[in-house]
């Protein structure tokens, strides 16, 4: 990938919602080009159980008799059964698909299928999934625009929140492609935690590309999925430039509903369940204490306040 410095996290995301693809019925033959395919939404299995463990651990909670947790436990299990499915059917179509195929194919299909691949890797997924005939609509016809989206909505390929964000840093050159894929498979937490990250606590200081990550009513980076955003350009203090950190009688600790005015805005892009978003998010003070200060913010026309810090990577020290 050639690297663009000047690249924002909004141009970005529109590369992955304008892929490319390409179909050619032989080597001799004409090539036929698809433009403006989209990554929608994306069903992600975290803790990676299979459908069969998922109904092992549902009927080990009934051999005792429920309680009100396991009866809830079952109803979180049984919720990810077609999500357990759905990534063991990814699962064999990306072996599928790099059977047989050159190194760096393979590599570009396997980060598809962790979420994290670039643009690029979509791409060459695409082309793959249509030269095996996953996207034909009939025999010697070539496919239509319809049915290679109608294929990539189908089997839920897409990118997470990391994978957006470390693939937006390594296209703006501020970090290196890696042939084992360690580098455009940190975590969430992880960009929370880097080394030489700088906090932001005042609106007005945020810039474009600084990472909103999530955090817990302590401060604490939320694990285990946690979540991650890139500001689209500078945060705007409604009355000055500075925040202020209320006490909790006034500003929740907890993310619910809406319990203050907001302090700012910042136009903010991200990949969740539903899919690559972009928006105005709507900012206030959230935890008092100095120690881990952090921000609330609600976005996208969500009801709840979400608790997360800004920090602003140095990539010379990470």
């Amino acid at each position: 990938m050639i690297s663009n410095p000047n690249i924002t996290p909004l141009q970005f995301l529109s590369l992955y919602q304008n892929l490319t693809a390409h179909y050619s019925a032989s080597e001799n033959s004409p090539i036929y080009t698809y433009y403006g395919i989209k990554l929608k939404r994306y069903y992600i299995n975290y803790r990676g159980l299979s459908t069969e463990d998922i109904l092992d651990k549902i009927e080990e909670n009934k051999e005792d008799g429920l309680t009100d947790a396991e009866k809830k436990e079952n109803r979180k299990l049984k919720r990810r059964i077609p999500i357990a499915q759905k990534t063991a059917n990814i699962t064999k179509l990306i072996s599928r698909l790099r059977r047989g195929k050159a190194r760096d194919v393979k590599f570009a299909i396997n980060e598809v299928r962790y979420g994290k691949g670039l643009p690029e890797d979509y791409e060459i997924f695409l082309d793959a999934a249509i030269a095996a005939g996953l996207c034909s609509v009939g025999k010697g016809n070539p496919p239509t625009q319809q049915s290679i989206q109608a294929f990539l909505d189908k089997s839920r390929i897409g990118i997470d929140c990391s994978g957006y964000a470390s693939a937006f840093f390594a296209a703006r050159g501020d970090i290196r492609e890696s042939s084992k894929g360690d580098i455009t498979r940190i975590g969430a937490a992880g960009w929370g935690s880097r080394r030489g990250n700088k906090q932001i606590t005042r609106i007005n200081d945020i810039r474009m590309g600084d990472c909103l990550v999530v955090v817990k009513s302590n401060g604490k980076l939320l694990r285990s999925p946690g979540h991650i955003m890139l500001a689209n350009g500078p945060g705007r203090a409604d009355v000055r430039n500075t925040m202020e950190f209320k006490p909790l009688d006034i500003y929740s600790d907890e993310g619910g509903e809406s319990m203050g005015e907001s302090n700012g805005s910042v136009y903010i892009c991200e990949s969740r369940g539903e899919g690559l978003s972009r928006g105005p998010a709507t900012f206030r003070a959230g935890y008092p204490s100095k120690k881990r200060p952090y921000f609330q913010i609600r976005r996208h026309g969500r009801p709840k306040w979400l608790n997360c810090i800004v920090v602003r990577p140095d990539f010379k020290k990470g």
